[in-house]
């Protein structure tokens, strides 16, 4: 009797032992409290780990978090006590290297003071050594909230540094939310190429005057609903001509000028995207930031950044480029342009372009 009263309980617990040994960790494939900094330029806070879930906030470029379980490309993180869920794909960890870094720069920061400081009393971090091709590495500003074993720690890049006062910090119930966007405290000048009785090229009944106007009043809408303030050259199908427009621009006082064309070629196999700068000193460096941002959100052929002779840009009194945003004798190009999905991805293009160039000023 006391055998078979023993033996459910040998197998029972054999096959506990099993369960629990080979048992999946589904969630083990990120470290609890491994840390990792957003490598993207918004980064969806959401309330599960779907694409379809609530987002409840997000996190720029340059914010370090900690995560405590994976499940299917998601990484979940906390804020007061609340779980949200991101993407890993957009996240790089953060290695034992990377945090002794930190630290010795800080230690750097705070024995010698850069020389080049801002007359408002705020320090810039030393810049590291670097070659000339990689990306640069621009200093964070921290903003300091209570951190808790299962909160976030939030760095907010140096790129706002300069709009700071004027963001609004929201803290929810289940995230933060950096408000008020990276461009606010800027001006820019969009200026729609040809318009009127300058119809600009045209191919299969597409007038390039139109395409340019769609475009630009995308890239305006854009950039408004990231803080900045936005001129148009011309709002409307109307006739400006190019003294007229870079006349308005210098007037403004603006940072930036950004003239939005559409090319043409006799033959039409050649297409692509190419930027116009005039000043070397002055525009090189805008020229590039803006055309590498363009080239890495769309899919079209990279005809690099080139210095021109155009009166837009050899006249103005403010960093100006010209964009060249695809060919009108090209099918595929042609085809691309007119729709909705390409001129936001240009949009988007141009606001990261401009964050960048500005971070870097």
């Amino acid at each position: 009797m006391k055998k078979l009263f023993n033996r459910p309980i040998t197998i029972v617990s054999l096959l506990l032992f099993l369960f629990f040994l080979f048992l999946p960790i589904s969630t083990a494939h990120a470290a609890d409290g491994q840390l990792y900094e957003v490598n993207t330029g918004q980064l969806n806070m959401r309330i599960e780990p779907s694409n379809g879930a609530t987002i409840v906030g997000q996190l720029l470029d340059g914010s370090r978090l900690t995560v405590f379980e994976e499940q299917q490309g998601w990484v979940k993180t906390f804020f007061q006590g609340k779980p949200v869920w991101v993407a890993k794909d957009y996240l790089t960890v953060i290695t034992q290297e990377d945090k002794e870094e930190d630290q010795k720069d800080m230690k750097e920061n705070e024995s010698s003071p850069n020389k080049d400081s801002k007359q408002n009393g705020s320090l810039s971090t030393p810049q590291k050594d670097k070659p000339s091709s990689e990306k640069e590495e621009t200093a964070d500003t921290v903003i300091d909230t209570p951190f808790l074993p299962d909160e976030p720690f939030v760095r907010i890049p140096k790129n706002i540094e300069k709009t700071m006062e004027s963001r609004k910090v929201k803290i929810s119930e289940n995230a933060i939310t950096i408000s008020g966007n990276r461009l606010a405290g800027f001006e820019i000048v969009l200026d729609a190429g040809h318009g009127g009785k300058d119809a600009g090229a045209v191919s299969n009944r597409v007038f390039e005057k139109d395409l340019t106007l769609q475009a630009a009043q995308k890239v305006a809408d854009h950039l408004k609903k990231e803080g900045a303030s936005v001129m148009l050259t011309r709002s409307t199908d109307s006739f400006i001509s190019l003294e007229e427009r870079v006349q308005k621009s210098n007037a403004s006082n603006a940072d930036a000028f950004i003239s939005i064309h559409f090319d043409a070629f006799p033959k039409n196999n050649v297409g692509g995207i190419s930027t116009h700068y005039y000043h070397a000193q002055r525009d090189y460096k805008f020229a590039k930031m803006i055309h590498s941002a363009v080239i890495k959100n769309t899919d079209r052929n990279n005809r690099n950044v080139r210095q021109s002779d155009y009166l837009v840009l050899r006249d103005s009194t403010i960093p100006a480029v010209l964009l060249e945003l695809g060919f009108m004798t090209n099918q595929n190009d042609l085809e691309a342009i007119q729709t909705a999905s390409y001129q936001d991805q240009i949009a988007k293009a141009i606001a990261e372009g401009l964050n960048q160039y500005f971070q870097n000023e």
